[in-house]
């Protein structure tokens, strides 16, 4: 737990007990700050141990004796409607933080030197976060991964050895709480429309993103995925003071890669410097899925910057396990492949998987982003039929009856199973049975992994039962 000594003596409350907020609350005590603090939801309060009574609530205080606000990334900040406490901090100047300014705040108060590494992107920022880690700790770096991944807070993390490097993975609600975050080497895989109910537009979700880059000086990197949309477009706009490394996203059509010899789907391009450069990949398991090629191309990028040679870690790239939800092969059982991509919360995810497997039936649904399937409709040649779940389904199967793909409205991830294994089995040809929903899973389950472990359950238990429709 790192001790937050630039606010020591300072008065400080904190919105939000979760992870991220705890974890705060006890690095500012640690420090030597006055803390107060707060959570909504009156369970979390009631399992707090406030041994310190440091329970307030917000609307006792007198927001002017406080010298910060820390928020935890889940609650409203900037959209139409922010909590109570935001708008009142804005109205008298009261700075509002993220745990993850906090951090950075506190290497550069100790004049520490140790390298940060700060991943964001509508989609892929953890198998890029993780991918990353592996290759570093393949070659005895000593590496710290925290952020909007797992279980820790950056705050937990030890900064004891200067010479560990910090790997961040960033949303854009963490953004949003960091004023001044100077990364040196800041990574952007890619932008979709997400979170518009929380940001308002997706021009403000788009200055989000770029916001990472905005405290970078010119002995940093920063490193974008072009799409010849998005990204490529808002470049020019923006004032970049690092170093560009611009990574070429697969599906993009104005690419790195338009005036080279086009050497396969396993081969990566970047450009450093204004030079351009192409690796090929060589193995299987992990890199026989197009849907990391983007995220590797990123690591590729990113161990460019740190100054390490390509021959020098591209073995490792075989040992890197996909990461569980995202494009995971659960098993392949009578010439069927079941693969759980459940982490695929909007369209442009799903694009990835049903891009990269053959005779697809597909399940998908939830509550939909905005919208809907659209945007990737050109990518369902792969798909045999759809099996339709949660809030979505009606709409979902009307789309996908106008693209002319056959689909059955089945409500439940139980009866899309049966049915797409019924499917499935009718072909002589291998298939897959693929759950990656495009849709955000809260109607019906508490988040991705636990859709995503019902799969898996239904998955282990099939060879003990027989599904009949």
């Amino acid at each position: 737990m790192i001790s937050l000594t630039h606010r020591k003596n300072q008065k400080i409350f904190v919105l939000g007990l979760g992870l991220s907020g705890r974890s705060t609350v006890n690095s500012l005590i640690k420090g030597g700050a006055e803390v107060y603090a707060w959570d909504d939801n009156q369970n979390i309060r009631k399992t707090y141990s406030d041994t310190n009574n440091i329970i307030t609530d917000p609307d006792e205080i007198n927001i002017i004796d406080y010298d910060a606000i820390i928020l935890s990334p889940g609650i409203n900040f900037n959209n139409l409607s922010p909590h109570r406490i935001v708008n009142l901090a804005k109205n008298y100047k009261i700075p509002i933080l993220g745990d993850i300014q906090l951090f950075m705040d506190e290497l550069k108060e100790r004049n520490l030197s140790n390298k940060v590494i700060m991943v964001t992107g509508t989609n892929g920022k953890s198998t890029t976060v993780m991918l990353i880690y592996h290759l570093l700790k393949k070659l005895r770096n000593d590496v710290q991964v925290g952020g909007n991944i797992g279980s820790r807070s950056v705050l937990e993390f030890d900064i004891s050895n200067e010479d560990t490097i910090f790997i961040i993975e960033i949303s854009s609600y963490q953004i949003e709480l960091c004023q001044n975050i100077e990364p040196n080497i800041a990574i952007l895989l890619n932008i979709s429309p997400d979170h518009l109910d929380r940001h308002g537009s997706f021009k403000n979700y788009i200055n989000i993103k770029f916001d990472l880059f905005s405290g970078q000086g010119k002995d940093d990197y920063a490193i974008f995925g072009l799409d010849g949309g998005v990204i490529s477009e808002t470049i020019g706009l923006k004032e970049i003071q690092a170093k560009t490394i611009f990574i070429d996203n697969p599906s993009c059509k104005d690419s790195l890669k338009e005036n080279e010899n086009y050497d396969g789907e396993k081969t990566i391009y970047f450009e450093k410097n204004k030079e351009k450069y192409k690796y090929l990949l060589e193995y299987e398991g992990f890199l026989n899925n197009t849907t990391n090629i983007e995220n590797i191309a990123a690591a590729v990028a990113c161990m460019e910057a740190l100054d390490f040679r390509y021959q020098n870690y591209v073995s490792y790239f075989k040992t890197f396990k996909n990461l569980k939800h995202r494009a995971e092969h659960v098993l392949t059982y009578n010439k069927i492949d079941f693969i759980n991509d459940s982490k695929a919360t909007n369209a442009f995810a799903s694009r990835l998987a049903i891009q990269s497997y053959k005779n697809i039936f597909w399940i998908l649904g939830g509550i939909k982003k905005y919208g809907g399937i659209s945007e990737i409709k050109d990518s369902f040649y792969n798909i045999k039929k759809a099996y339709l779940i949660g809030h979505a389904a009606e709409s979902f199967s009307d789309f996908l009856i106008s693209c002319g793909i056959e689909n059955e409205i089945c409500h439940t991830l139980d009866i899309a199973f049966i049915r797409a294994i019924r499917d499935a089995r009718a072909i002589s040809s291998k298939a897959t049975v693929l759950l990656s929903p495009a849709c955000a899973s809260f109607d019906q389950y508490r988040n991705f992994e636990e859709r995503g472990n019902k799969f898996c359950n239904l998955i282990n238990n099939m060879k003990s039962n027989e599904y009949e429709d």
